[in-house]
This record gives C-alpha cells, structure tokens and sequence, in this order.
C-alpha cells in the first residue's frame, strides 16, 4: 500500500455513510430531530 492515507479516509467515509444510512433508517437524520423516532 502506497497511499495508506488514501485509503484510511476511504474506510472512514465508509463508516460516516453506513452511520448516516443507520441514522436514517432509525429516522433521526438532520432535519428530523423534532420527531420522534419509532422506537420508544
């Protein structure tokens, strides 16, 4: 691996989406913080 750098921010920006996709699907993303989500 030449470009180690590049392929660390890859990986975190793997895990930022796979958070924000999570975020989403429990539906407490941006914008929906007024809401309350469905599990209680």
């Amino acid at each position: 691996m030449l470009i180690p750098d590049f392929d660390s921010k890859r990986e975190i920006l793997k895990l930022d989406n796979a958070f924000q996709n999570l975020s989403k699907s429990l539906g407490i993303e941006q914008g929906q913080n007024h809401q309350q989500p469905l599990i209680k």
